[in-house]
């Protein structure tokens, strides 16, 4: 037996050179009688290496490689133990479920059923694609990040061990929206984006839309948690005032004229 405090290695030593099954006998009676046995290996006089269900062959010479190998294996959930963050905030992840399901995912629902007309007739392709982001450091999820799809998205990439939503490492929620080669009349062909990000920090969720890189101030907002489920997301007028921008700038840039401004 090689004992580590935090499990036992039961070893068989066989003198042969053949694997027999009677080898495993004693093995799997003593995992049985003493609960804290956690690997099981046979070492024997063959010189190939063999593995059996929940047992090691190892040639006799490898036998002190497995030991220190178990060893450090018993080693790494202490490790792990001791720097593991905490659990993920419950209310934080309930304040994160609801400025989704109140205030962004309405939001993206309402513009693809108004922008639908504007890039299927007018545009070559539209590229979507949604990110989640602890300040500079985050994945691209790519798509509209749909209802469906949050819950394994939000486990995989926001509420980690230690999620907390905090003024020192707010979490953005992206969404771009490309419009690829614009196919309508009058002037060269163009490209244009629309972004939305909501900034969740330790106290209250913020709105920024940006129209083919132009902040549109008048669409900011900022609201306290306190008041997630009082205040008014806006949905409908940041729909609307949004494709009002992006068709005044299609417009503008149609006519050739270079950049368009919303001011």
């Amino acid at each position: 037996f090689y004992e580590t405090g935090r499990g036992i290695h039961a070893v068989e030593i066989k003198s042969g050179a053949t694997v027999s099954t009677d080898y495993f006998t004693s093995l799997n009676r003593v995992a049985e009688l003493i609960p804290a046995v956690t690997a099981k290996s046979v070492a024997y006089g063959g010189t190939e290496r063999q593995t059996r269900t929940d047992c090691q062959v190892v040639p006799f010479p490898e036998l002190t490689g497995v030991l220190e190998r178990f060893e450090v294996s018993q080693e790494i959930a202490a490790f792990v133990s001791e720097r593991k963050e905490p659990a993920p905030d419950h209310d934080d992840v309930a304040t994160l479920d609801n400025v989704y399901h109140r205030h962004i995912r309405p939001t993206l629902d309402g513009l693809e059923s108004m922008l639908s007309p504007l890039a299927d007739e007018l545009f070559r392709s539209v590229r979507p694609n949604f990110s989640i982001m602890f300040g500079n450091r985050g994945v691209q999820i790519g798509g509209q990040l749909e209802a469906g799809s949050w819950e394994d998205a939000k486990a995989r990439y926001a509420t980690r061990q230690g999620f907390r939503l905090s003024n020192n490492l707010p979490l953005h929620l992206r969404h771009e929206c490309r419009f690829d080669g614009y196919i309508g009349v009058g002037g060269d062909e163009f490209d244009l984006v629309l972004s939305l990000e909501w900034v969740l920090d330790g106290e209250g969720v913020s709105k920024e839309v940006n129209v083919d890189g132009t902040l549109v101030p008048e669409l900011e907002s900022r609201i306290p948690y306190a008041a997630l489920n009082t205040s008014s997301a806006e949905v409908d007028r940041t729909v609307a005032e949004v494709t009002s921008l992006i068709m005044m700038v299609i417009e503008e840039l149609s006519k050739g004229e270079g950049d368009a401004s919303l001011a």
